[in-house]
């Protein structure tokens, strides 16, 4: 028997086998053993675990990203709004310091590859120059063509960049 039920806010799947023991996997990665009312054993998920493992990279690049994405946006803030440059001027200098922020983490953080570094930067800014050229077609295509708000546009082109920069990134620039 099995069934969805909620447990402190947390959604969890209940399963019961032949002999009355009901396991309680919870999204926090564990799952708990009951007997009755008792709590016979409670542990990590593997599955879970597993998972993490298995998408290190592409969850550090995530994370390395968004701080990278924060710094280009505030810098792309200051330019455009604050010192009044053209979006697309604003767009392209923040970029350059997004991509050295996220070189620089990716690098010594996340593929933990700190040697040949020059050929490395090299690549790692070819691909980033490819996004930013195909972010800024796109940033220009959503706000000047599309109408969609700057931000909005900005945003999206950068969603985008992302997706192409990692996949080109983890099989160049960091391959083993």
């Amino acid at each position: 028997m099995t069934g969805e039920y909620e447990s402190d806010g947390k959604l969890a799947f209940i399963e019961f086998d032949i002999n009355g023991v009901a396991y309680a996997y919870l999204f926090d990665g564990t799952y708990l053993k009951y007997k009755g009312q008792k709590i016979i054993e409670e542990k990590e998920s593997v599955i879970m675990k597993r998972l993490i493992e298995r998408h290190r990279h592409f969850l550090m690049y995530v994370l390395i990203g968004a701080i990278a994405t924060a710094v280009d946006m505030l810098i792309f803030f200051l330019l455009s709004d604050v010192l009044g440059l053209h979006y697309i001027t604003s767009n392209i200098i923040s970029v350059f310091v997004g991509i050295f922020t996220s070189f620089e983490l990716n690098s010594r953080f996340n593929f933990r590859k700190t040697n040949l570094r020059v050929r490395r930067l090299i690549s790692f800014t070819i691909v980033c120059l490819l996004g930013m050229a195909m972010g800024s077609l796109l940033l220009a295509l959503f706000y000047s063509q599309l109408g969609i708000p700057k931000y909005v546009a900005k945003i999206l082109s950068v969603i985008l960049a992302g997706v192409f920069q990692y996949l080109f990134n983890k099989n160049i620039t960091f391959k083993k």
